[in-house]
């Protein structure tokens, strides 16, 4: 299948008017409409699926001074 590709802007959301194309009258077409997204949106979608993912791994949990002192003296201790 040959594909043509254009870019138009819709003007009236309830009618797109494609003119000017390399067809033949009697030749089957398969019309797909795809929104434009920018460099930004699409960067701001992957950013919030990103944030989506780290908030689901786990957080450890916080450790005290006093727990990094006696692993300190253990280390030191050679235990």
């Amino acid at each position: 299948m040959a594909i043509y590709r254009t870019q138009i802007t819709i003007d009236d959301p309830n009618r797109v008017v494609l003119s000017d194309l390399p067809f033949q009258p009697g030749d089957r077409v398969e019309i797909v409409i795809e929104k434009e997204v920018s460099p930004r949106t699409a960067l701001g979608r992957q950013w919030a699926e990103l944030l989506g993912r780290i908030d689901g791994i786990p957080r450890p949990r916080p450790i005290s001074d006093d727990e990094i002192a006696a692993e300190i003296a253990a280390y030191r201790a050679g235990r």
